[in-house]
């Protein structure tokens, strides 16, 4: 009588085998998964960069209209605030010692005055920087900037509301301005005033504008910042 032998060569994974599988499927996965994350968070912050350059820009060219509608009000022999007594300036709205840091937005130009003051969140020492970051921790929310993406399309841009917080974006801004001073030999920037105050026997003759815009993304305070010279060239 015949006998089969048995096949003890069959193929087939082991335990250890299998645990190896897995273990390789599952860096595979995980560095997959690393990746795809990296890549979200690098959109993220090139998207928040952009966007805060954009705005950085925006509030420089607002300070600018301030001044070239103070022109305009000028050339047209207008006044401006109290009528009885304010004639405009080239820097009406933007020479008041108190308003050295201030918001300013597409909305402010349909009040009386265009400039927002910035109450309570820095001091006059205190650097740009520092006093972005203390727009949320002081309290003032209002520094925030707001969006709503339901308005009209004209009416679709970023806003400041101290009275409303319904569309809160996590970006913030903040003008900054410093007089800048002649005596006509040199100019000098008055970092610490807006009217050449510890300059005396110079002229202020221009104002350098700081537009910072800030936000807070993952676990960092992030700022962008826009410099420019606005000078009164028609004096």
């Amino acid at each position: 009588m015949k006998y089969r032998k048995s096949k003890n060569n069959q193929s087939g994974f082991t335990l250890i085998e299998l645990l190896i599988a897995i273990a390789v499927f599952s860096i595979g996965i995980m560095a997959a998964f690393t990746l795809a994350l990296g890549n979200w968070r690098v959109d993220k912050e090139n998207y928040n960069r952009v966007m805060a350059a954009d705005l950085a820009r925006e509030g420089i060219e607002l300070v600018r209209y301030v001044r070239d509608s103070n022109w305009l009000r000028i050339d047209n022999n207008e006044l401006c605030g109290d009528p009885a007594v304010d004639f405009c300036t080239w820097d009406y709205y933007m020479k008041n010692q108190n308003d050295r840091r201030f918001l300013v937005d597409y909305e402010s130009f349909y009040l009386t005055s265009p400039i927002k003051t910035l109450f309570g969140t820095c001091d006059n020492g205190d650097s740009v920087e520092d006093c972005i970051t203390a727009c949320d921790t002081a309290g003032s929310e209002f520094c925030r900037l707001q969006y709503n993406p339901d308005a009209d399309t004209e009416d679709r841009f970023f806003f400041h509301d101290n009275s409303s917080s319904d569309y809160l974006s996590h970006f913030k801004r903040m003008i900054s301005l410093q007089a800048i001073c002649y005596d006509g030999i040199t100019e000098e920037i008055d970092l610490d005033e807006i009217n050449c105050v510890n300059y005396p026997g110079h002229e202020k003759i221009g104002l350098r504008v700081t537009s910072i815009v800030g936000w807070y993304a993952f676990g960092e305070e992030h700022n962008v910042k826009a410099v420019e010279y606005l000078y009164n060239w028609r004096r």
